[in-house]
């Protein structure tokens, strides 16, 4: 249960109170982000002397770490993270608000769904997001995953008639990877990933965050597992 002081920001997956805090984790608590990262949702889901362990901290670093995200205890932090594996086991439809009767069908559930997109971001976010793609020293890469690289190269195009250093991710194998080679810090990556998710693109994202690369995630509302490693 969260506390009644969480702010809105916060509030949502537990990906999105590490984001919404992050600034204002120790060194060792974001030790604990960074392992609840490498296999999210589930590494959390371990006996907190486990995941300490994993940290290479103490259990009570982790608590405070978790009590900074809005939790009074452990079993209350791992039930929301139970709580968003189960709700990854369902189609996006299933979450799709429904239209309320008598009020034009699917347009108010669609205007709905923008709404919260942009309610759910922090305008510092967006900024950040904008001005890293408008960064004339940076490459931008934009990948996207089996129905989302529609969107990606989209993306991709636009920006290019913006701006030089511009390309789209192949996905293929071979195009990922080659695309990783001059991955730095001087990169930009952007990477579509929404449910179900794919493996293939949050191992992309986190590689090219592990090279040095800023890395802007577009997902949906239950958050990539990508999330807690994204800009």
């Amino acid at each position: 249960m969260a506390t009644p002081d969480m702010n809105a920001d916060a509030a949502g997956t537990v990906a999105a109170r590490i984001r919404a805090c992050r600034n204002r984790l120790a060194r060792a608590e974001l030790a604990v982000a960074d392992v609840l990262a490498s296999g999210y949702p589930t590494s959390g889901m371990v006996p907190i002397v486990q995941l300490a362990a994993a940290a290479g901290v103490s259990a009570p670093t982790v608590l405070r770490m978790i009590a900074k995200l809005g939790f009074d205890g452990y079993p209350a932090f791992q039930a929301a993270l139970r709580a968003e594996a189960q709700a990854r086991i369902f189609s996006p439809l299933d979450t799709y608000p429904a239209a309320p009767e008598g009020t034009g069908g699917a347009l108010p559930a669609y205007l709905e769904m923008l709404h919260g997109t942009f309610a759910g971001n922090a305008g510092d976010e967006i900024a950040a997001a904008v001005a890293a793609l408008a960064d004339p020293e940076a490459e931008i890469l934009v990948l996207g995953g089996r129905f989302s690289h529609v969107l990606a190269d989209q993306l991709a195009h636009y920006l290019s008639i913006l701006r030089p250093g511009v390309a789209p991710v192949s996905a293929g194998t071979g195009g990922r990877l080659a695309s990783l080679l001059d991955c730095g810090p001087r990169t930009v990556a952007v990477v579509f990933d929404f449910r179900r998710y794919q493996a293939r693109s949050i191992d992309w994202g986190r590689e090219a965050k592990a090279r040095g690369a800023r890395l802007i995630l577009v997902t949906d509302q239950v958050l990539s597992p990508l999330s807690p490693s994204a800009d």
